[in-house]
């Protein structure tokens, strides 16, 4: 464990800007509304996320895939970073709080508990206020390009809605 935690802290090879965030809904059926969108030079993340329905592990389930674009030029490859289709609380303590917790600080940048402790996540609005990509906690060394992150969100076996949000991963001036 105290290798692990030690490869962590060191510098990263790479850095990483936002691209584009999207919801791509299920043309039946609405899960969530939102107003989000990336402000300024450094590409803060601020608005809101309503959420219509109380999200829980019985019923609703997610997963997702990873792809890297080395050139720019739309040649995605899928990556061996991906999350099998899991109940949603499961997802949140196993995948998001680790990976994403350093980003999403509950009750600091958001209201929404990213971090599995609220099974099941209620409904309602939630605020994100200028939230910028926090690597900690990830690999020290990473594909550089453009990176798409892909999520299906899953009710009852049926596929409600997609995520796809695009980073762009660069060496690190050092």
């Amino acid at each position: 464990m105290l290798l692990v935690e030690s490869w962590c802290s060191l510098p990263k090879t790479y850095k990483v800007r936002p691209g584009t965030f999207d919801i791509i809904p299920n043309p039946n059926y609405t899960i969530a509304t939102t107003t989000l969108r990336f402000v300024g030079r450094e590409r803060f993340l601020n608005g809101t996320v309503t959420i219509l329905e109380d999200l829980d592990n019985e019923h609703f389930e997610l997963s997702a895939d990873a792809y890297i674009d080395p050139t720019g030029g739309g040649d995605y490859k899928q990556l061996p970073f991906f999350i099998p289709r899991t109940h949603l609380c499961d997802i949140l303590k196993m995948y998001v709080k680790p990976y994403v917790g350093s980003t999403l600080e509950y009750n600091v940048n958001t209201d929404l508990p990213f971090d599995g402790s609220q099974c099941p996540v209620p409904k309602g609005t939630y605020y994100f206020k200028n939230i910028l990509m926090n690597t900690d906690g990830w690999p020290l060394v990473m594909p550089l390009g453009i990176m798409k992150g892909v999520a299906s969100l899953y009710k009852d076996n049926e596929l409600i809605g997609t995520f796809s949000s695009l980073l762009h991963i660069e060496m690190n001036g050092f």
